[in-house]
């Protein structure tokens, strides 16, 4: 029944359940160490939840040091990898089901850092990862220096726009409709992150989502076939 390839799969059907430690037990060796450690926070976070009123969190969480047998450091940090894996999933399925399946290499702290990225972030740093040796420690930090560089950046005052006389004759531009594309493009690609930052995506409707994801198959064939033409055309 249990393969370790099917971690992200075990993890889905059990993380989204209320389950025993037995049946957790049951699944030690069976699944990834990844895979493990995600469904170890999710109970651990259950417990807490679950005794919030009845029981101290000290108490809490000496039970179950003594059940793990590890520091409550480290049970802290387990169910702080946990939510980490549910909120990449929620927008990059692919990429958590990586990580629980063990196919994507990333230690705790740097899941932990990247789920705490914007969209466009974890795009950047997971092409990287796929494409170089450096380590996740390395790309994450080198990204957070990248957002702070940019953050302190100064803005570019605006120009006052050149005068224009009726008179002039407009000049044909065969780039323009292209240029203004290129130049438009960019504010799509801010939008996506705001709503990807800042979406309370457990609240968002089901009718808000499908609309979203049927104009963005539109806007992906469309580029797609823009792409197609632009590889195609003879220099």
């Amino acid at each position: 029944m249990y393969e370790i390839g099917n971690s992200a799969q075990i993890a889905a059907f059990y993380g989204g359940i209320s389950f025993s430690l037995d049946e957790l037990k049951n699944l030690d060796g069976k699944i990834t160490k990844e895979c493990w450690r995600y469904l170890s926070g999710k109970y651990c976070k259950a417990e807490c939840e679950k005794h919030a009123q009845t029981e101290r969190s000290a108490a809490t969480y000496k039970r179950l040091e003594e059940i793990f047998g590890c520091t409550y450091s480290k049970l802290r940090r387990t169910i702080l990898y946990a939510e980490a894996i549910d909120r990449i999933s929620k927008i990059f399925p692919k990429i958590a089901a990586d990580i629980l399946n063990g196919k994507t290499r990333l230690p705790l702290e740097e899941t932990v850092a990247l789920s705490h990225m914007k969209f466009h972030e974890i795009n950047d740093i997971m092409m990287r990862l796929s494409a170089e040796k450096t380590s996740a420690k390395t790309i994450i930090c080198e990204q957070i220096a990248l957002r702070q560089k940019r953050q302190s950046k100064p803005k570019k005052t605006q120009q006052d726009a050149p005068s224009v006389s009726i008179k002039d004759t407009p000049i044909h531009d065969p780039d323009a409709r292209l240029n203004a594309l290129s130049y438009t493009i960019p504010s799509w690609r801010n939008m996506i992150e705001k709503a990807f930052d800042y979406s309370e995506w457990e609240n968002v409707s089901r009718h808000a989502r499908e609309k979203l994801a049927e104009e963005l198959e539109k806007i992906s064939g469309a580029a797609n076939a823009l792409c197609k033409i632009l590889s195609e055309v003879k220099q």
